[in-house]
């Protein structure tokens, strides 16, 4: 095994001391084991620094950083990415929720599958108060104080595919709207429709790769904070 492990674990914290400890269990009960865990606290003003602290005591894979002043949460990001040295990455929230085998399958699929450069599991929203209607969730984006909303949008196909691989990767045969190409054309319209209404902005990520989407989306932030 790999002293460093195959994958990076960067979790950016910052005051997550009701549920960093069980974050972090959750993660070091993984099916998949090979890995190192960064973490960058931002200046916590709770009990976070603590708590990370005496757990990486316990755990050689674990390493953890604290800073005097709090950088931000661009920069907390980007410094355990600069912190990795192993094949893979991977950020973690503070309070995301990983099924038991994530890393496994989601490592599995890259070493089998050269031609990607990422791979995720199907996601869910939980403790949430949000209503499915878009109505519903504009107006919790409305609210927000000085919002940054950049709606992404793709090619019909684009989006298919990607829908399709999911599904094989994930064995699941059964057919559903969520691969029908009619149903993401309405989707993708009824997107496009929401972000022209409140005049976000749009980028298309039919050929962008993750990186330089996550750089469109830094430079759309700066433009409008520049403001």
């Amino acid at each position: 095994m790999n002293k460093k492990g195959k994958i990076t674990i960067g979790i950016p914290v910052f005051n997550n001391e009701k549920i960093i400890k069980k974050r972090i269990d959750d993660i070091t009960a993984q099916s998949y084991q090979n890995f190192t865990i960064i973490i960058s606290d931002n200046n916590s003003t709770d009990k976070t620094r603590e708590i990370c602290e005496k757990i990486s005591q316990n755990d050689d894979r674990i390493v953890f950083f604290h800073h005097e002043q709090n950088m931000g949460p661009y920069w907390n990001f980007n410094f355990v990415l600069d912190k990795a040295e192993t094949e893979y990455f991977v950020w973690v929230a503070g309070d995301d929720i990983w099924s038991k085998k994530f890393l496994e399958k989601n490592i599995k699929f890259l070493e089998e599958n050269d031609d990607y450069v990422g791979s995720i599991g199907e996601t869910s929203l939980f403790n949430r108060n949000y209503n499915r209607n878009y109505n519903e969730n504009i107006k919790l984006i409305e609210n927000s104080k000085n919002p940054c909303v950049v709606g992404l949008i793709a090619e019909p196909s684009r989006v298919l595919d990607v829908r399709k691989n999911r599904m094989n990767f994930l064995n699941e045969e059964k057919t559903s709207s969520y691969t029908d190409i009619e149903k993401i054309r309405l989707e993708l319209e009824m997107s496009k429709n929401i972000f022209k209404k409140n005049n976000w902005p749009v980028i298309d990520v039919t050929r962008k790769s993750v990186e330089e989407t996550a750089a469109s989306i830094i430079k759309i932030y700066d433009i409008i904070k520049s403001r």
